[in-house]
């Protein structure tokens, strides 16, 4: 995963396809070669996930185009990818399904091989769920016969991500679920309600919470912000809680920096940043 990781840090985004691209290459060849890998599975969600991964880059070129007819093709571009990709994750989760089924003894041995299992299927259903949220954001929230469907995609994400949440506190994937529960509420228009889902895992200490806390805590600052734009934020809430909410988050995460949540994060410090700056006193949500 090398060219992965190299690729999450390069800031050119067509440099940043071709490091993909070289990561698939090799993700494909060690699974061509090693099909009886005992990280098979995983090998192939990692290919699902470089294809996701280049969909996102294609968005944030999309986004960065001037006006709306500008971004229409490019954000094209990265759905066909998520939709690729969607592909490629039903099939990995019915593989797994099929799996599990045969999977029925009670010994040890079976008990492991269903546990290791389990952990591949929910990663592949998080993932797959996560999809349909990047599919959703290639439908412009301002053109207001796609935001319908941008709805509705994010609605059929919260349904596929409520049955990972569903699972028990020692998984990860279900706090992470959690989370990006909290962020689809968001989405739709309801940041209370995305409040309401993402404290409790804020304030959660256990173990297996913890990266679905480190996304609650990016999520918490989005809906701060936009409720500080819209004047509807809770008292005391200003510009500073962002600011410093960012910059806890990257000192907390330093090694999450390079992800899509800590460019997410770094992104919203600088914005939030040359808000400031226009003002000579950070305005609060209540005096």
């Amino acid at each position: 995963l090398t060219s992965k990781a190299a690729a999450l840090n390069e800031p050119d985004s067509r440099k940043r396809l071709e490091l993909y691209s070289k990561a698939r290459e090799e993700l494909v060849k060690l699974r061509d070669a090693n099909p009886g890998h005992p990280r098979l599975n995983d090998i192939k969600i990692d290919i699902a996930d470089i294809t996701v991964l280049e969909g996102k880059t294609e968005l944030g070129h999309a986004l960065a185009q001037d006006g709306l007819e500008a971004q229409q093709a490019e954000l094209e571009k990265a759905r066909k990818l998520f939709e690729a990709a969607g592909i490629e994750l039903k099939k990995i989760t019915d593989d797994l399904d099929a799996l599990l089924q045969n999977v029925k003894g009670t010994s040890a041995a079976d008990k492991a091989k269903r546990a290791k299992l389990d952990k591949a299927r929910l990663r592949a259903g998080l993932a797959a769920a996560l999809n349909l949220f990047d599919i959703a954001q290639t439908y412009p929230r301002d053109l207001p016969d796609v935001i319908r469907e941008r709805n509705r995609r994010v609605r059929l994400a919260a349904d596929e991500l409520q049955k990972i949440a569903s699972r028990e506190d020692s998984s990860s994937e279900a706090w992470q679920a959690r989370a990006w529960m909290g962020r689809c509420e968001h989405e739709l228009g309801e940041p209370r309600k995305a409040r309401e889902r993402l404290n409790p895992i804020i304030a959660n200490r256990s173990s297996a919470a913890a990266d679905g806390i480190r996304l609650a805590r990016y999520f918490i600052l989005l809906v701060i912000q936009e409720q500080l734009q819209k004047g509807g934020a809770e008292k005391g809430e200003s510009l500073e809680t962002v600011i410093d909410g960012t910059r806890r988050w990257l000192r907390d995460y330093p090694r999450s920096r390079a992800t899509v949540e800590g460019y997410g994060v770094r992104y919203l410090l600088a914005e939030t940043l040359i808000s400031v700056a226009g003002f000579d006193k950070t305005p609060a949500a209540v005096k």
